[in-house]
């Protein structure tokens, strides 16, 4: 059993204890979809506690000085909203949301929508979708979950696969539903945990290709350097950084760095 059989075989339990009558959405927050178009290139920063490759990356008291850092320059904030694995969760979520008004996504293994109603209701602008742990006609259902739910949509691939089951799904989307769906490339491979940031040069010409230029594509995982966003500049509309910042003993300087270094290209 991989780590990710793990996770999803968690989520089913705690999916199980959910309560039956869904939250109401929270109230209204800035779009994640129009901050990213408005950035070239966005950033999307990291909140992360622990991680299964990496072990504890910050503690619970250090959130609010990230937060402030990440308000001077990210176009918007990932905050994990897994307790088990990466330390993070929905109260997480919300103490975020109290403390910026920058886009928030909500970064989950989400299988289903009550987890998406519950990350709205907790302040999400976005969802993130795994292509790798749904079959079609779960994602079309939850793709239509986080719109209704007025959540934009982060569709991680990671190979042709994925990008296979994301084309099928998208061409039977309305086109408003189509509109709000961003293409995540994670350069982790989920199984493995191994990162190769060349996944994204081979996966984007074809995401383009596939599905056209409208849908942003955002690299994700083992960007922890000005090098590594330059070499992929020029295949995506942006980036979600996490572990290189929190790694950092001067976060705000090195996204400040990382961001006006690579807008210097």
């Amino acid at each position: 059993m991989t780590i990710l059989d793990q996770i999803v075989g968690t989520k089913k339990k705690e999916i199980a204890q959910m309560a039956k009558s869904l939250p109401p959405r929270a109230k209204a927050r800035s779009s994640f979809l129009e901050a990213l178009r408005a950035s070239k290139p966005a950033f999307i920063a990291e909140l992360k506690p622990k991680s299964p490759s990496e072990g504890m990356l910050i503690s619970m008291d250090r959130i609010p000085e990230l937060v402030k850092a990440y308000d001077c320059s990210a176009t918007a904030i990932s905050v994990l909203c897994d307790e088990t694995y990466f330390g993070g969760g929905y109260d997480l979520l919300s103490l975020v949301a109290s403390l910026t008004d920058k886009p928030l996504l909500a970064k989950e293994f989400i299988i289903d929508e009550k987890q998406i109603a519950m990350a709205a209701s907790r302040g999400a602008s976005a969802v993130l979708l795994i292509a790798v742990i749904l079959n079609e006609k779960e994602l079309a259902t939850l793709v239509g979950a986080a719109i209704h739910a007025d959540c934009d949509v982060l569709l991680e691939l990671h190979d042709s696969d994925d990008l296979e089951n994301a084309v099928r799904v998208l061409r039977a989307l309305g086109e408003h539903e189509k509109s709000r769906v961003i293409i995540g490339i994670n350069n982790r491979d989920l199984d493995s945990l191994n990162v190769d940031i060349a996944q994204t040069e081979r996966l984007a010409p074809l995401i383009r290709e596939r599905l056209g230029k409208d849908h942003l594509i955002i690299s994700e995982s083992g960007l922890d350097s000005t090098e590594a966003c330059r070499r992929l500049r020029p295949f995506v509309d942006g980036f979600l950084i996490g572990t290189s910042i929190l790694r950092s003993p001067d976060p705000k300087a090195f996204l400040s760095s990382l961001i006006s270094r690579c807008n210097h290209m």
